[in-house]
């Protein structure tokens, strides 16, 4: 996959071609973290014109309680939704009341566009016109460029960081040192070579790929 490059012809603009597979894959990994985020935060408030493509009909659509909210208890929403003050329960709690289902719902907005952004690559060139712009190999894998504009590269940027949160919950990387094992490891066994951590099991190794 190729990161996000400012692209060559317009300068305000960031692009990344991605392939079928890896649009595919990003897009349900976005899907599931939206669950976790709804299943976590009740009544989760999402306003589709915060995103640039309709919120799928069957969201919850309460307004915000005023009640205090639960931390998540899902370790990996506990990542995107943290303590404001871990060693203070009581202005913790505040926070989250005041602030989670915004921060949650603002984050469910973020990933709704990028699952946007990721579907209209793959409309955004037609047949006819693919072999002007791609190779033969790109087109082979369904090679599109998903473009983002200056202006919305923060955003896109939010919400690539929590599917890495999310995945890095998953995976149990901690620090630099995980994140670098994990990374021997997983080469390793796609490759086929010995590894100290060669026993990765299919689901570790798939989501490590991802990661």
């Amino acid at each position: 996959m190729q990161v996000f490059r400012v692209d060559d012809v317009q300068p305000d603009r960031y692009v990344a071609r991605l392939t079928r597979d890896e649009r595919y894959v990003l897009a349900q990994v976005a899907e599931q973290v939206i669950e976790l985020l709804e299943a976590e935060v009740v009544g989760l408030d999402v306003d589709e014109d915060d995103a640039d493509v309709d919120v799928p009909e069957g969201w919850p659509l309460a307004g915000v309680t005023a009640e205090v909210p639960d931390a998540p208890s899902d370790s990996a929403v506990a990542r995107l939704l943290p303590d404001a003050a871990p060693t203070e329960p009581e202005v913790s709690a505040e926070f989250r009341r005041l602030t989670q289902q915004d921060v949650a719902r603002h984050k469910v907005a973020r990933l709704v566009d990028l699952i946007g952004r990721l579907v209209r690559a793959e409309e955004s060139t037609s047949a006819a016109s693919a072999t002007a712009f791609f190779s033969e190999d790109d087109l082979g894998l369904g090679a599109r460029d998903v473009v983002v504009g200056r202006d919305e590269a923060a955003d896109v940027a939010a919400a690539l960081t929590d599917l890495r949160l999310v995945l890095a919950d998953r995976l149990e990387i901690v620090d630099e040192e995980s994140a670098e094992r994990l990374d021997d490891a997983v080469a390793a066994a796609w490759e086929g070579r010995p590894h100290a951590e060669h026993g990765l099991d299919e689901r570790v190794r798939l989501l490590g790929s991802v990661y």
